[in-house]
């Protein structure tokens, strides 16, 4: 299955001092730099997996691009010795001045279509299909945070975990790019939604937003923050709890 990359994030360790069958597992957590243009930009703690498409997530939710095209190439090294992650990411010169300087590009970039064309049974399809990896998966990634992608009709696009829920949603959408697989349609416009496994929280939904995404589904009770933000923005925000959808905004 798609999803079981996940496991080389994961090591076990066994619990010796109290019960020789009992192993604890804990998540791998690297160091990552991230070069922008060759300068040092960031640096973020992450699962080192997926590392390219967490990069392109993180320019998208960056806000800072105005169009795809804005990204020249993205690579990366790992040593896994030191473990440490360095990512290069290589932009149009007018879009690193955006990131060095914090403003948004006049024309924002949204490869999103509005948030009216999803039934609520797909939204369902597509939550219900998230609860079932996360019991088949609940041995092996319960350290971790998840995020799914999903089309139109409540089918798994993309899926991507770390022990981050910031790095989880970046690499989701940043693999969902990557296989190009947010543009559905002749005008570039996708009609999809984001699942995550955390509380929607605002940061979380400012990054999202900055992607474009309108319609998002947790697994936690929004924020106070959170339930502002997305009324502000006109965003489709849900909590999937007892195998319910329940909506908050709009």
């Amino acid at each position: 299955m798609e999803h079981n990359y996940h496991r080389k994030t994961i090591v076990n360790l066994m619990d010796t001092q109290e019960n020789q069958d009992t192993f604890w597992k804990i998540g791998i957590e690297y160091n990552c730099n991230i070069f922008i243009n060759k300068d040092l930009y960031q640096t973020y703690s992450i699962s080192p997996y997926e590392v390219e498409n967490f990069a392109l997530g993180y320019c998208l939710t960056s806000g800072k691009l105005s169009n795809k095209d804005d990204i020249l190439n993205v690579s990366h090294e790992i040593d896994h010795e030191n473990e440490i992650v360095n990512v290069h990411i290589q932009l149009k010169n007018h879009v690193y001045d955006n990131f060095k300087n914090n403003s948004k590009p006049q024309e924002f970039f949204s490869p999103f279509a509005d948030n009216t064309k999803i039934s609520h049974a797909n939204f369902h399809k597509g939550a219900l299909k998230f609860m079932e990896i996360s019991q088949q998966e609940k041995e092996d990634n319960y350290s971790l945070h998840m995020g799914c992608w999903f089309n139109s009709q409540g089918e798994l696009q993309s899926m991507c975990y770390d022990l981050s829920r910031h790095v989880a949603l970046d690499k989701t959408l940043g693999k969902a790019f990557n296989k190009n697989i947010l543009n559905d349609d002749d005008n570039n416009n996708i009609n999809g939604f984001l699942v995550m496994s955390s509380r929607a929280a605002y940061e979380l939904l400012n990054k999202a937003i900055n992607a474009g995404v309108k319609n998002i589904i947790f697994m936690s009770a929004p924020t106070t923050w959170a339930i502002k933000v997305s009324t502000q923005h006109n965003i489709n925000l849900m909590v999937f709890f007892k195998n319910k959808l329940h909506k908050f905004t709009p």
